[in-house]
């Protein structure tokens, strides 16, 4: 605590913005360098509705007890209303920055949308810098892994038939690429590669969103709820066909999540 304020205490900020409200750490953050509201901004489908990710009174409560203990022994005067309930519950936050406001199923002070020109200044700006690079120069479907095969909500073999009638389906017009999550299992992509042989692995660091804008050719994107399905056309200038595979899911998902998914056009098969 004592170096964060001897590194930046000083600093005056126009505007702090938190990603997730309910993190402990950075509410923390806010708390040592005395701030008392703040401003969030688009972290991907958690950022439209709170049924996701809310906790019950009794952790809710033990959060709460925990960072007004930390406060006390750090010796932080603590007027930041800290949250513990759940994401978008914050009291402190003054409003929500979003790439697309009008998906918002929860209540917002006040909503600010991140503009088709704020994306590109910063599109332009990497691309400028050489970091931000096309790679596909054919038309290309990218599926979007997630973890739901190691957390036990999605059979293996349930996954592996999608991604073959997938590729059955568009594999003659378009190149296939799996792009794995960092839990994905080693042993399960070995598999599917094994019985796909012309799918490509693409394992990049690269968020979904910039490659929508680096990559002309990219057609369609598969996944099953993901924030990658939702932000498609204000990242590529231009329509993807996205397509959710939440029906092999063993796991009933969120209806709020699919209502989202629903209201920005994702298609479901």
């Amino acid at each position: 605590m004592k170096d964060i304020r001897d590194m930046i205490g000083d600093v005056s900020f126009d505007k702090v913005f938190l990603a997730v409200d309910i993190d402990i750490q950075a509410q923390l953050l806010l708390a040592v360098l005395g701030k008392i509201s703040f401003y969030r901004y688009d972290e991907g489908m958690w950022s439209y509705y709170t049924s996701g990710h809310k906790r019950t009174w009794c952790s809710s409560a033990f959060h709460l007890i925990q960072l007004k203990l930390i406060s006390f022994l750090a010796g932080i005067k603590a007027d930041l209303e800290f949250n513990t309930e759940g994401i978008g519950f914050a009291k402190a936050a003054l409003g929500d920055y979003l790439y697309k406001p009008e998906l918002l199923l929860r209540d917002s002070p006040k909503v600010v949308e991140i503009s088709n020109a704020m994306i590109q200044k910063a599109v332009n700006i990497l691309k400028h810098e050489g970091l931000l690079k096309q790679q596909f120069d054919t038309k290309t479907i990218l599926y979007l892994s997630q973890p739901l095969v190691e957390k036990g909500e999605v059979e293996e073999k349930a996954e592996l038939s999608s991604l073959i009638n997938v590729v059955e389906t568009f594999g003659k017009e378009a190149q296939f690429l799996y792009k794995p999550h960092s839990r994905d299992s080693k042993e399960k992509i070995k598999k599917y590669k094994i019985a796909i042989p012309n799918m490509e692995i693409f394992d990049s660091k690269v968020p979904v969103e910039l490659l929508y804008a680096a990559e002309p050719h990219l057609d369609a994107v598969i996944s099953y709820i993901s924030s990658g399905l939702i932000f498609g056309d204000k990242f590529a200038g231009k329509q993807i066909k996205m397509f959710s595979l939440t029906g092999i899911s063993c796991k009933a998902a969120d209806a709020n999540a699919l209502k989202t998914l629903q209201n920005a056009g994702v298609v479901f098969i």
